[in-house]
C-alpha cells in the first residue's frame, strides 16, 4: 500500500501550498486534512482527482509510490540474520512489514528483546535496555517527570491536529521516529546515553527534518549563544530558538514579540498572545 501521508507530506514542501489552503481549495475541513498528512487517516477515493489537481498532478502520479520509500522498504527487507548490533545479535524475524519489521535479538547480557529493523540500522537501540547507565536489569522506567514530559510533548505537537503549535510542526512533514512514537522506553535509553539532564533542552540540529537520534541532541542555551552574542534564545515547547526563528517559523511579528519578552512576558505567554493576534 501506497504511504500517501509520505507523498502528501512532500508536495506540500515542494508546492509551499499550507493545509488550510488545500483544505479551502477541496472544501474540507482543516483538522481532516491533517489527519491525511499525518496517516491517521485516508481521503476519500472520490477526493483524489480534486487533492491532485491543487497540485498539478494527476491521480497516478499521487499514488505513486515515492523513490525513497522503495528504497527505505529494501533496507527493511534486509536479512539481518546473526548481525550485531551494539550488544544485541540478531537471531530471527518476528513481524511486521515495510518500516514495521521487527527482529528477535540476543543481548549480550543474556536477555532475548524484540527491535524494530529501522531502530537496530539507525543506532537507536544497542541494547536490551542493559546499557543505561544506573539501570539495573529489569528495573521498569516510570512514566513520568520532566523527560517523560518532552516525550509526551514532542508527539502531541507532531500527532495532535488539534494543538496550537501542529502547523508548525506535524502540519508541515516534521515527524517522529517509529521507535520513539511507539517506546517512551526507546526514548528514555536514547536521552540517557547521549548525556541527558534537568538542565538541558531536546533541540534539532536541522530544523527542516524531524526528531531522530540522527538528528536530536541535548543543548542548553549557553551552547546556542556561542554562534553569536546578538542572538536572544527563548524556550518553547521544550524547545530553545532564537527570537527571530520562532518569529518566522510561527508566522508571528518579531518587533512586538521581542517588545513583550523585553517587557517582563514570560516567552511562552507572549508567543501564546502572538498567535491568538493572528487568530492561530
Amino acid at each position: 500500500m501506497v504511504d500517501l501521508s509520505f507523498n502528501l507530506r512532500k508536495l506540500k514542501k515542494e508546492s509551499g501550498i499550507t493545509l488550510k489552503e488545500l483544505a479551502e481549495r477541496i472544501g474540507m475541513k482543516q483538522n481532516t486534512v491533517s489527519n491525511w498528512f499525518t496517516g491517521k487517516r485516508q481521503p476519500r477515493i472520490e477526493l483524489l482527482p480534486q487533492i491532485a489537481k491543487v497540485y498539478g498532478i494527476t491521480v497516478d502520479e499521487l499514488l505513486k509510490e515515492a523513490d525513497e520509500i522503495q528504497e527505505y522498504t529494501q533496507k527493511c527487507d534486509t536479512d539481518i540474520c546473526g548481525q550485531r548490533f551494539g550488544r544485541l545479535v540478531a537471531i530471527r524475524r518476528s513481524s511486521g512489514v515495510k518500516s514495521k519489521v521487527k527482529w528477535f535479538c540476543k543481548c549480550d547480557c543474556g536477555n532475548e528483546t524484540e527491535v524494530l529493523i529501522t531502530s537496530l540500522m539507525c543506532g537507536n537501540t544497542r541494547s536490551c535496555g542493559c546499557l543505561r547507565q544506573g539501570t539495573k536489569q529489569g528495573h521498569k522506567i516510570r512514566h513520568e517527570g520532566r523527560l517523560y514530559k518532552i516525550w509526551k510533548a514532542m508527539r502531541t505537537r507532531i500527532t495532535n491536529p488539534n494543538t496550537s503549535c501542529f502547523e508548525y510542526y506535524g502540519g508541515r512533514g516534521i515527524e517522529i521516529c517509529d521507535e520513539w512514537t511507539e517506546s517512551y522506553e526507546a526514548f528514555h535509553d536514547w536521552a540517557i546515553d547521549n548525556g541527558y539532564s534537568d538542565a538541558l533542552q531536546i533541540d534539532r540540529i536541522n530544523v527542516d527534518k524531524g526528531y531522530s537520534p540522527n538528528n536530536c541532541r541535548w543543548v542548553n542555551a549557553f551552547v546556542q549563544m556561542n554562534n553569536t552574542r546578538r542572538n536572544h534564545y527563548i524556550e518553547y515547547n521544550g524547545e530553545i530558538r532564537t527570537v527571530s526563528e520562532w518569529a518566522r517559523e510561527l508566522g508571528i511579528n518579531r518587533t512586538t514579540l521581542n517588545y513583550r519578552i523585553n517587557n517582563g512576558v514570560p516567552p511562552d505567554i507572549a508567543i501564546e498572545k502572538g498567535l491568538q493576534s493572528i487568530g492561530k
